[in-house]
């Protein structure tokens, strides 16, 4: 049975989230879940209060939260180099799997289903690629995706928030059933004189 409601989340410190019915413009914005000056494990905190005030309204209660799915902590591939290892921070580390388990608890009560969707994948539907050469382009480019569609207003610099409306708009497609329509060249804001 296709969704009727989603929350899209991309989850962070500051996550994005993205909250609507399949096929329409969502509400999209950001949620810090813990204060800068907080411990890291209060993350999970946040996370939990955060999905459970949306959840706690019948009418804003979604059937189905996709959130990105958690990244490997190191890469074994080879390169040219030889075998490269992915650093990142410990809080890097922590936060999402403490966003995820929070998510997937209080969407336990409530019945909801939870998919985990990677950049990749999510991207590749909402920009025909997954990868612009770089992570600013690609952040460039989703925000840009973002705002084309009207997710986000223009001038928009908030990838957090761009992020949100690519999974959403994946799962939109995939689990709620809902077909974009094609834009293309910005087609919606030329003026023809």
């Amino acid at each position: 049975m296709p969704a009727t409601m989603i929350l899209a989340i991309d989850g962070a410190t500051v996550s994005g989230f993205a909250l609507g019915k399949p096929g329409t413009i969502p509400k999209v914005d950001v949620h810090r879940l813990k204060k800068p000056s907080e411990d890291t494990w209060l993350v999970a905190d946040g996370a939990a209060r955060f999905v459970r005030d949306i959840c706690f309204i019948e009418s804003t209660r979604p059937d189905l939260i996709a959130i990105e799915a958690l990244m490997p902590n190191f890469n074994s591939n080879d390169d040219r180099e030889g075998e490269r290892q992915v650093q990142r921070s410990s809080a890097s580390m922590l936060v999402p799997p403490l966003i995820m388990g929070a998510v997937r608890g209080i969407a336990a009560c409530y019945g909801i289903d939870v998919v985990q969707v990677y950049p990749a994948t999510w991207r590749k539907h909402y920009l025909g690629r997954s990868n612009f050469g770089s992570r600013d382009e690609t952040k460039r480019q989703t925000i840009a995706r973002g705002v084309m569609l009207g997710y986000l207003p223009a001038g928009c610099k908030d990838d957090n928030r761009a992020d949100a409306a690519g999974i959403f708009d994946w799962a939109s497609a995939v689990h709620g059933r809902a077909v974009q329509p094609l834009v293309l060249f910005d087609e919606g804001r030329l003026r023809h004189g």
